[in-house]
């Protein structure tokens, strides 16, 4: 059993590796409410299902939306993060919500232009079936 749901992209986590010279994940996050003034939580990463293509198409989507500071409240701890304006919305799939709030085995599935970041806020609802 997987869910999804969709989480607001606030920066990135620089690649190890193979990755090196790219983003190695996407750090995401999501709502408390749909009111102006709510603040975006962090909801941890998710580097999984980013394609070499994706991975170029992202950078050349997220560079111009740099920013000095953390769009998320409390700003997480993730060594040299990158952050960005919350203006792109990613649909991630997960086996579970973790104790701490953070989707557990997170795949990226792409982005969603069809969806306002402010109107992501976290999906507790149970699927029947």
């Amino acid at each position: 059993n997987h869910n999804s749901q969709e989480f607001v992209i606030g920066g990135w986590a620089p690649g190890k590796g193979a990755r090196s010279t790219s983003l190695g994940a996407l750090l995401i996050g999501y709502y408390e409410s749909t009111e102006p003034d709510a603040r975006l939580r962090y909801a941890g990463r998710v580097g999984t299902g980013l394609t070499e293509n994706e991975l170029r198409r992202l950078v050349e989507l997220l560079e111009p939306l740099r920013r000095e500071t953390s769009p998320f409240t409390p700003a997480p701890r993730v060594k040299d993060a990158v952050f960005v304006e919350p203006e792109l919305v990613a649909e991630v799939e997960f086996t579970e919500w973790t104790s701490a709030g953070a989707p557990r085995a997170p795949v990226y599935l792409g982005l969603r232009d069809d969806r306002d970041p402010r109107d992501v806020v976290r999906e507790d609802a149970v699927r029947a079936g």
